[in-house]
């Protein structure tokens, strides 16, 4: 899988989750050709026994990110 994010850290939560803070970039064109992009830098759960870049993955395409 190509990764459109970054993992900076990943802790383990007391009901045995895994704790995972992220970051991933979606550049922009606005109508008028002008280029930009929006950063995100956020912390979910994932939860005991997922794949964390799956999860993460899919929490991205569902957010619209992807």
């Amino acid at each position: 899988m190509i990764k459109p994010f970054t993992i900076l850290e990943t802790r383990t939560e007391q009901d045995g989750s895994t704790g995972v803070v992220f970051e991933v970039f979606k550049s922009q064109v606005s109508e008028n050709e002008t280029t930009g992009g929006r950063l995100m830098r956020t912390y979910i759960s994932v939860p005991e026994g997922e794949d964390i870049d799956q999860y993460v993955f899919n929490f991205l395409d569902q957010g619209g990110w992807l």
